[in-house]
């Protein structure tokens, strides 16, 4: 024979001239006859020829790769379907290789689906039939949106426990709004951690917008924290004259609306990022992480 075979399926380089010659044969060969009359005989002969070919390799023992080498001979006698397998076998390096690329994109996808937050993969399956643009990013933007919305709503929350504080405590009003001070634009969350942290709370299971926002109402309390203390001061009394008759000393409050942070979202989906993450050697901390970077990462594209 020429040169020796490679033992890998990767290894080496493909005879494409030979595959040509194998699949020109077998379709010389099907020209001539009925798909029903080439089906049977390229079972039969194939069959019984790849079974002996099998037995024999077995019985002697040879390697893996020679054995498929011998089944694609012997079946190659039983006509034109033997042909192409002869055919595909003379490019089994290129197939490989291209098999190896397919394996690694589902592995690829796998990967994908698993550290990305769930609720990402339950607002895709939810979107309108209508939609334009890209799912995940579609699915990104109503659930950021949500988020925000929400958010908007717990800051309304912080400013009407800033009014119940100053009623209830019969604090002067106007020195108590004029003495606020509303640090909420200073926020510093991140959506993509949020969604990561509902999705490991709930294992990476039976999660939903929903919830997701029923969850954060039910926190706001935690979300804009509201701190006060109150003060005193002295305020003179005028005459109609502008004289001064008198003093009256008035109390009020000087509440601090503090910003959202990261922290929040633990708080409010009842994770402990130090425990242990499920069945994984990780944290929920570490866990979320993971999460987080690669939403990010697909979202940027890379």
């Amino acid at each position: 024979m020429g040169e020796k075979e490679k033992s890998q399926l990767g290894d080496g380089s493909d005879n494409f001239a030979g595959a040509a010659n194998q699949m020109a044969k077998a379709a010389r060969s099907v020209g001539g006859r009925t798909l029903k009359t080439v089906g049977r005989q390229a079972a039969e002969k194939g069959a019984g020829a790849a079974v002996n070919a099998t037995s024999a390799s077995v019985k002697a023992g040879v390697r893996t790769g020679k054995a498929v080498a011998n089944i694609a001979a012997g079946t190659a006698a039983g006509g034109p379907w033997g042909a192409v397998i002869s055919a595909a076998w003379s490019m089994r390096h290129t197939l490989f290789k291209v098999l190896v690329c397919i394996c690694l994109v589902i592995v690829f996808l796998i990967i994908t689906i698993v550290s990305l937050p769930a609720i990402i993969f339950d607002s895709i399956f939810h979107l309108p039939d209508d939609y334009s643009g890209s799912a995940l990013v579609t699915a990104y933007s109503e659930l950021s949106s949500c988020v925000h919305t929400t958010v908007a709503k717990g800051h309304d929350y912080a400013l009407n426990k800033v009014h119940s504080i100053i009623k209830e405590g019969g604090y002067d009003y106007e020195l108590s709004m004029g003495a606020l001070a509303d640090e909420s634009e200073e926020e510093d969350y991140d959506v993509c951690y949020a969604l990561a942290v509902y999705s490991a709370s709930k294992g990476q299971k039976n999660v939903s917008t929903d919830d997701m926002v029923s969850l954060m109402t039910g926190a706001f309390d935690q979300m804009f924290f509201v701190t006060y203390e109150v003060l005193h001061i002295e305020i003179p009394i005028l005459s109609d004259l502008l004289e001064l008759i008198g003093t009256e000393i008035k109390s009020f409050v000087k509440c601090v609306i503090h910003p959202i942070t990261n922290a929040f979202f633990p708080l409010a989906f009842g994770v402990d990022i130090n425990a242990q993450y499920g069945e994984f050697d990780v944290t929920y901390g570490e866990a979320i992480d993971f999460m987080t970077h690669s939403l990010k990462t697909t979202l940027e594209g890379g």
